[in-house]
């Protein structure tokens, strides 16, 4: 971990040694700190993290606008904070798409943009595959629709895009025979891939 104790010297750490994530609170002694926010938005796509103990409704509109992932209001409960952290540093994660993975009867191929189901072609679209990869190279990892739009579309912020792929994908499965709910849906947080047994990743 490394630290920066002003806005300036934030920038040049960045620049200096990419960090994974960023946390960044806006309350700057040297500038305003969603100048910084943007700057930094500038120089990378690394999740950012803001906190501050001045978070109006408008602010915390901005922050978000400007590129921030999330944010986390002051006095800070460290178990939030560090729950937050690694929902962000989740949406960073490589989307792999090299090779093939096979769970149980599924089977999908990243590279050729295709998935099956016991040997029958979902007929998935590109971006349904990489949504369907990016969840069965994670089974059991519950993700918001928001991360899910961050991980697969940077710069999107239309949930109902997850909601129409999940719900071509279940129909999809079905119509090859899945009668497991391999998309589990939890009201309120999001959705995860069932663990039907470990996700392998396949020679190719």
């Amino acid at each position: 971990m490394i630290e920066a104790a002003t806005g300036a010297e934030a920038l040049a750490v960045s620049c200096r040694a990419p960090p994974h994530a960023i946390l960044l609170d806006l309350g700057l002694p040297d500038v305003d700190g969603l100048s910084i926010l943007n700057e930094l938005r500038r120089l990378s796509r690394v999740p950012i993290v803001v906190v501050t103990g001045q978070m109006s409704p408008a602010v915390a509109a901005e922050a978000l606008d400007s590129g921030a992932v999330d944010y986390v209001r002051k006095p800070v409960d460290l178990r939030e904070l560090a729950a937050r952290m690694r929902a962000a540093l989740r949406t960073a994660e490589p989307l792999e798409p090299q090779g093939k993975i096979a769970v149980g009867p599924l089977r999908i191929d990243a590279d050729e943009g295709r998935a099956q189901y016991a040997g029958r072609s979902l007929g998935a679209s590109t971006t349904e595959v990489r949504l369907l990869r990016f969840l069965a190279g994670r089974p059991g990892t519950l993700f918001t629709k928001d991360e899910l739009v961050r991980a697969l579309w940077p710069g999107e912020r239309t949930d109902h895009l997850i909601e129409v792929h999940i719900s071509n994908l279940r129909r999809k499965l079905r119509s090859a025979g899945c009668n497991h709910e391999l998309i589990k849906t939890v009201p309120g947080r999001g959705y995860s891939f069932c663990r039907l047994e470990p996700a392998r990743t396949q020679p190719a």
